[in-house]
């Protein structure tokens, strides 16, 4: 028995990475058709081995009878190295979400011979990621319904951070400014300047978990003033303090499906004891119609000892269409 060069046990060790790779590893000719197939491949489309060597790529494509290579094939056949992310084809005729990473392979001489492809199943990444986006639509469409404005400030980096309702509160277009501490005080009457700088001051110093609460006057262009009541909590996040403040306090917001409805609901927490008025102010009728306005839907306002509670009943054909 003769011992292998290092030439054959590179090639072994590649071999051996490739069968036990956990995404679909396997290559195709200039001409575009499969000629190896790993393990992970045949879990990820159905196809064996058998099945698959042999068949042009289209086999993989949403649509097998209308595909040809296109540009990025020849990207590679020139030499290039890519990547992308698209749909392909099961052979059950489902589409599963994958990033596609390709180079090309070359021969002992240096011409390319052919084009290594990985394709790596990002479902869930990207089931994660259209999650967070309706998470945010909904977060959003919950700070407009109780006009809240949420913001952050991280003093170890002086980086400040404004939610889209911050900007409206204080009358600067989305972008038209960078958010800053000096940003929002141009937006604070004169008379209340000071109290603003020194609840800043005792933030800088105070233990993470202290809170603070002020009412202050905005004085936006070309609008009245009004009154805010600014909240904020100082915390550590990855050791550094931070304070992720809220003009209206702590809030917790929900969402439940039903076959025909969504039904959100807005509690404030830990904030002063609430009064209710005498009589119903126009803000609060404004808020309790906004949903049957808005959405066709029904909303109640209930102004509770330990904080405000908004929910609304909202058609859910109206936000899947939205979502859409």
């Amino acid at each position: 028995m003769t011992e292998s060069s290092p030439t054959e046990q590179t090639n072994a060790l590649l071999a051996a990475v490739v069968a036990s790779s956990m995404d679909a590893v396997f290559s195709i000719d200039t001409n575009a058709r499969i000629q190896t197939w790993n393990s992970a491949a045949e879990q990820l489309y159905g196809y064996t081995a058998a099945e698959a060597i042999g068949q042009p790529l289209g086999l993989l494509a949403p649509d097998p009878t209308n595909y040809a290579p296109g540009t990025r094939f020849q990207r590679v056949l020139q030499g290039e190295q890519i990547y992308f992310e698209t749909s392909r084809r099961r052979k059950d005729g489902s589409l599963v979400e994958v990033g596609i990473s390709s180079g090309p392979i070359r021969d002992s001489s240096g011409h390319v011979v052919g084009v290594s492809v990985v394709h790596r199943d990002i479902s869930e990444r990207k089931r994660s990621e259209r999650d967070l986006r309706q998470m945010h639509q909904w977060l959003e469409m919950a700070q407009e319904a109780g006009d809240v404005a949420p913001w952050a400030y991280d003093p170890e980096i002086d980086e400040v951070r404004w939610t889209r309702q911050l900007y409206r509160q204080l009358g600067y277009g989305s972008g038209e400014v960078t958010p800053s501490l000096s940003a929002f005080r141009e937006r604070v009457h004169p008379d209340d300047q000071v109290r603003l700088d020194d609840i800043r001051e005792k933030e800088r110093k105070a233990e993470s978990g202290t809170q603070f609460q002020c009412e202050l006057r905005l004085v936006r262009p070309n609008e009245n003033s009004c009154w805010i009541d600014r909240r904020s909590r100082v915390v550590e996040h990855e050791e550094r303090r931070q304070i992720l403040g809220v003009p209206a306090g702590k809030i917790m917001i929900r969402w439940d499906f039903a076959p025909t409805s969504v039904y959100l609901s807005w509690r404030e927490r830990d904030g002063p004891t609430v009064k209710s008025p005498a009589h119903p102010g126009f803000g609060r009728i404004i808020i309790e119609r906004m949903a049957g306005d808005m959405f066709g839907g029904t909303a109640k306002l209930e102004l509770l000892p330990t904080g405000v509670r908004w929910s609304a009943s909202i058609p859910r054909s109206f936000i899947v269409g939205s979502a859409a």
